[in-house]
């Protein structure tokens, strides 16, 4: 039957756990559903071999191979349901079914696939149909265990033992072979006889399911019905009592069926109904995962984990439903909805013992070895909690639990007679009225004082003469989320989106300060105050920053970690822990990605900087809105998606090498296809044993490089590392040696690419992950070669040269009498064709010359310049006759427009494109009285869109122009200017007490926006929207106007790439715009007209011999 278990039990009712259980909530889970997997429900047993692939024993559909990325499916002969499965030191995975044993190996191609064992069976034995419940291995022995027969492989022939009736699971343990027996109890192999084992009948009926080595040579015996027991073999000594009574309680009524041992002498047990349950080593329970928090299922037929003990590894579960991971080896824990906490947590504290959660669902309490439970005000929730405070009662000396949700402020000291704390205050309008509260803070340097912060601004409630009393503060109208004492007893506010307060209330005398970005902050929103040591300071989107108050502004605090200060991160929250350790939620928002760490920093050995630790911490890789470091180095951590623990404790369980964030793992090259069709292989690689086995691993054998013809120089390569935690988020880099993609690739999350057209020669592709604690994996490589045609062989070679000298003898015998005879013929016709191509080339060349009168014709006159600005020039030199560059002058309403534009192309078809630009202009200008840059632009465009029918779909045009505009306001002494790819210089002298200043002291210069400074004058680039007239791949977003002021003496530059692209001077590389902008620097000094014969005369002797490569407009305004 599909889903028969072993064995009928009956299902009891569930038993709850006292202690420590859960404690710190459970371990993180992985399910894998199987419709995951297209493949049946139940799984009987599941294994990993060195590589890091995941086997599933499956009840229908074979072995399942798993490795991260892809399932696949190995049948067996007799398509029977998979039972057990078992690796032997060499890497050979064997298996067990129905009436079917044997091991899997790749083919030719490193395909996995299955070789049965029955045929080395006498024919007598080949018939049986018992189920194989165990395989195991020991030394170079392979154990098939079924019900009344132990099959024995020793990699040459199978010896068949007869096991005394009812006997059931044999297990090896320790180099022995111990067999359970429901009407003898434990049973030993020894030779070939079934011996009983001193002590072994105390567990006659009582079905030996498990046995594991423990400590000082003794065994844990699982059994059906009694629960788990200890046993010392040499002495037969029985242990009845190891575990807590309610955890063999759930052994008992749930079936023990499987155990494993873990890392860190833990245990992990499963049993048929009641889930699994993970020991410590003092066989404590330390979780409990059913199908009620987590599972896909109660019923777990089978667990896996590495089989090197002192290495921590995943838990994998088989189950009735689908596979699942725990990763209970990393020291993350985790309380969601499935354990009764729903909503986003918010804040975190330990009062009296019990841990407390405000999430925007309720408030919810957390004692020792129990659930969430809400914390209710009569029969409600209370909503909406953002913020815990402890405040000790001056008077009485009780310390008191506050918390601030958006329906007022609650005592919660004592959960059965929670107090609505707003009906306390005293001092309101309405003292009905509930006081909202997004953050509560106490200080017990101040004692007498709650800071309440809410939607409207800042409250100072005081404890007077055993009453409350209330104080709004006036002047801040916006949402307060964090709050501070000064030491001198003034308090700061950080607000939501509206910088930071400061308020002072000493003797009578209030004083509010507001801080902004002209105060140093560097943005108005976000902006977080914390506590650091006896003070405060400030986590910011740009880093952690500090108050200085000489200066009276904000400003980096560098005495942090960079990474908490350069402004490549912002920081929300920081939290101090007993050790003065600081756990650091930082962000980065780009338009690529979100990056979300934790770190935690501790003081260095030294006292002279920081130690900083991401790596371990690298799972908290969402969004944090709580940290809370608690005892026994304990962190817990609020997300919308739950409560999370981080023990340190248990991290330090094992040596850093050995730690979960340091294992080794592997890079797999798993197909490789030639021609996009045939696959060449199937990801597995293999070396021949001397028994003629072929033994998997991940390195290819050099005996087994591939050699292609020809005809298969297309390959598609695709690679995969099994390391299974965020396996979404591993990074590959990978190259090919032997050809131009020899340097290893940016890191990415691809995994295949396709390497086209090889050239003949030796290749080998090599590739390596990078998995979230950024472990490097180890490489992998495929070596192959590409043979050449036959036509490039040496045979080929040889024939061509017989060949040639025929050919050419022959060649040269026909031809010389030929070569006479043309030769007359020919330059008769030589002579005519010239004639017409000079005929030819005289007529087109005059058409060109004339659309060249005609651009000229339609540029518009300079007398507007010339009027306005007299100290100007036009640089417009076209490459060839006619120009793909032009320039457009006008005048309306007391405005002067100035426009350099840089169509598509340059001669003719850049020409076309211009003059649709000048009839444009003239339309939006001049009839339509656009005169904002920025407008214009947008209606060119759309212009220029429409009529070319632009719409954004392949095979259409993508023609359009660069261009800048001026609007000069003389009247105002003002420009504006817009851009599409085309920038702006404007040059202005240096004030007397500018020329002593360095670069960065001169107001408005920003050397990252391309400035540049000399001793008499700065140089200021006005950066264009990196985006054209006419349609592109980038969105259509609204150009942007920018207004400059002017003052007499200032220079004004706009120009197309022309100038800046010429190839030239003496090693034949391009301008380039900072040339550029040093030319423009250095002849100030000189007026308009020498400034262009100085900018023809550096261009051409720039340019020397080589072609002009485009065409060129510059224009100069000095006002």
């Amino acid at each position: 039957m599909k889903h028969t278990l072993l064995l009928m039990v009956l299902l009891c009712p569930f038993i709850a756990v006292r202690s420590q259980i859960n404690r710190n909530g459970l371990p993180i889970v992985t399910n894998y559903t199987p419709a995951m997997m297209s493949a049946a429900e139940q799984n009987w047993a599941v294994l990993q071999d060195d590589r890091g692939v995941i086997y599933l024993g499956n009840n229908d559909d074979g072995v399942i191979e798993y490795d991260g990325k892809t399932w696949h499916k190995i049948s067996l002969p007799n398509n029977s349901s998979v039972k057990s499965l078992a690796r032997d030191r060499r890497g050979t995975i064997y298996v067990g079914a129905i009436g079917e044993f044997g091991y899997l190996e790749p083919d030719d191609l490193g395909r996995m696939t299955y070789r049965s064992l029955i045929g080395k069976l006498d024919s007598s034995q080949q018939g049986f149909a018992q189920h194989v419940w165990r395989t195991f291995c020991l030394g170079d022995s392979v154990f098939f265990s079924a019900a009344e027969k132990l099959f024995i492989y020793d990699h040459d022939s199978v010896h068949v033992l007869s096991l005394p009736a009812a006997s059931n699971f044999s297990f090896g343990i320790n180099g022995r072979v111990f067999i359970g027996n429901y009407v003898k109890g434990l049973l030993e192999l020894k030779g070939d006889s079934v011996v009983p084992v001193r002590g072994g009948d105390f567990f006659i009926h009582k079905n030996i399911f498990v046995l594991l080595p423990w400590v000082d040579d003794q065994l844990l015996v699982g059994t059906g019905s009694g629960g788990l027991y200890s046993f010392h073999p040499l002495t037969g000594e029985v242990g009845k009592n190891i575990i807590d009574p309610a955890v063999n309680e759930l052994f008992k009524s749930g079936t023990l069926y499987h155990g494993v041992p873990l890392a860190g002498g833990w245990y992990a047990f499963t049993t048929l109904y009641n889930g699994a349950i993970i020991l410590d080593e003092n066989l404590r329970a330390v979780n409990h995962l059913t199908g009620e928090n987590g599972l896909q299922d109660h019923t777990i037929i089978s667990a896996y984990t590495c089989e090197d003990n002192t290495l921590a590894s995943p838990l994998w579960l088989a189950m009735n439903e689908g596979l699942t991971r725990v990763d209970y080896h990393i020291p993350v824990r985790k309380f969601d909805e499935l354990s009764g906490l729903k909503g986003f947590v918010m804040d975190i504290i330990r009062f009296r013992g019990v841990l407390y959660v405000a999430t925007f669902n309720g408030v919810y309490a957390i004692r020792e070895g129990s659930l969430p439970v809400p914390v209710l005000f009569g029969e409600d929730p209370i909503n909406e909690a953002w913020s815990f405070a402890r405040w000790t009662n001056p008077g009485t000396g009780k310390e008191h639990l506050l918390v601030g949700s958006l329906g007022g402020i609650y005592d919660i000291t004592d959960e059965k007679r929670v107090i609505w704390f707003d009906r306390q205050v005293r001092g309101r309008v309405d003292e009905n009225a509930i006081i909202p509260a997004f953050h509560l803070h106490v200080d017990p340097d101040f004692p007498e004082y709650l800071l309440v912060g809410d939607n409207g601004g800042l409250n100072i409630i005081k404890y007077q003469d055993g009453l409350w009393w209330y104080h709004k503060v006036q002047g801040i109208m916006n949402e307060v989320r964090s709050i501070s004492f000064d030491p001198d007893g003034s308090v700061w506010a950080g607000t939501y989106v509206n910088g930071i307060y400061h308020y002072s209330f000493q003797d009578g005398d209030t004083t509010l300060v507001h801080y902004t970005t002209d105060d140093g902050l560097p943005m108005m929103k976000e902006n977080e105050i914390f506590s650091y040591g006896d003070g405060w300071r400030l986590a910011t989107r740009e880093g952690i920053y500090r108050f200085n108050r000489e200066k009276d502004v904000f400003e980096p605090d560098t005495s942090f970690p960079e990474p908490m200060h350069n402004g490549r991160y912002g920081v929300f929250r920081v939290k101090a822990d007993r050790e003065n350790n600081y756990w650091v939620f930082l962000y980065q928002v780009t338009a690529e990605e979100r990056i979300h760490k934790v770190m935690k920093i501790s003081p260095s050995e030294d006292d002279q900087g920081w130690d900083v630790d991401s790596v371990s911490l690298a799972r908290f890789d969402r969004w944090v809105d709580a940290i809370y470091p608690d005892r026994d180095s304990l962190v817990w951590f609020g997300r919308s998606d739950g409560l999370f623990s981080f023990d340190e404790k248990l991290a330090r369980k094992f040596h850093p090498e050995r730690q979960y964030y340091a294992q080794p793992f592997h890079t797999l090259i798993r197909r490789v296809r030639v021609n996009q069709d045939s696959v060449v292989f199937y990801g597995s690689n293999f070396r021949v044993s001397e028994t003629g086995e072929r033994i998997v691993g991940p390195e290819q054998n050099e005996e087994f490089k591939y050699v292609f013809p020809f005809s298969f120089r297309n390959l598609d390569i695709e690679w995969v590392a099994p390391f299974f935690e965020e396996f979404e988020k591993i990074e590959y880099s990978y190259r090919l040696l032997g050809s131009q993609q020899s340097e290893w690739s940016a890191w990415s999350r691809v995994t295949g690419f396709p390497f086209y057209n090889l050239a003949p020669g030796h290749y080998t592709f090599e590739v390596k992950a990078r998995n979230i604690y950024g472990n490097e994996s180890e490489v992998a490589s495929f070596a192959f070669v590409i043979q050449p045609p036959w036509y490039q062989t040496v045979v080929a070679f040889l024939g061509y040269i017989v060949l040639a000298v025929l050919v050419v003898t022959l060649i040269v015998r026909l031809n010389a009498r030929r070569l006479v005879r043309e030769k007359i013929r020919l330059e008769g016709i030589v002579a005519e064709r010239t004639a017409e191509v000079v005929k030819q080339k005289e007529e087109i060349t005059d058409s060109i010359h004339y659309a060249s009168r005609i651009q000229q014709a339609l540029l518009p006159s300079v007398r507007i310049l010339a009027e306005h600005f007299p100290e100007h020039f036009i640089y417009f030199l076209p490459r060839d006759i006619v120009s793909g560059d032009f320039y457009w002058i006008s005048q309306k309403d007391e405005k002067i427009v100035v426009v350099a534009a840089d169509c598509t192309g340059h001669g003719v078809p850049g020409a076309f494109m211009s003059m649709l630009g000048i009839s444009f202009l003239n339309e939006i200008v001049n009839i339509f009285h656009v005169l904002e840059p920025d407008s214009i632009l947008n209606q060119l465009r759309e212009l220029v869109m429409s009529s070319l029918k632009q719409t954004g779909k392949e095979n259409e045009t993508k023609d359009g122009m660069d261009v800048a505009v001026l609007v000069f306001d003389k009247g105002k002494q003002t420009v504006k200017y817009a851009g599409a790819y085309n920038p702006l210089y404007m040059v202005r002298p240096l004030s007397g007490s500018e020329k002593n200043k360095n670069a960065a002291q001169v107001k408005g210069f920003e050397k990252n926006n391309g400035d540049l400074k000399n001793d008499r004058y700065i140089l200021k680039q006005i950066r264009a929207e990196k985006m054209p007239i006419g349609i592109s791949a980038k969105e259509q977003k609204p150009f942007t106007c920018h207004t400059l002021t002017y003052q007499p003496g200032y220079s004004f530059y706009i120009f197309s790439d022309g100038y800046v692209d010429q190839f030239g001077g003496p090693e034949g590389k391009k301008f380039l715009s900072r040339n550029l902008k040093q030319l423009l620097l250095d002849i100030q000094e000189e007026g308009m007209d020498e400034q262009y014969r100085v900018i023809d005369r550096t261009f051409h002797e720039w340019k020397g011999p080589l072609d002009q490569v485009d065409d060129i407009i510059m224009i100069g305004i000095r006002v």
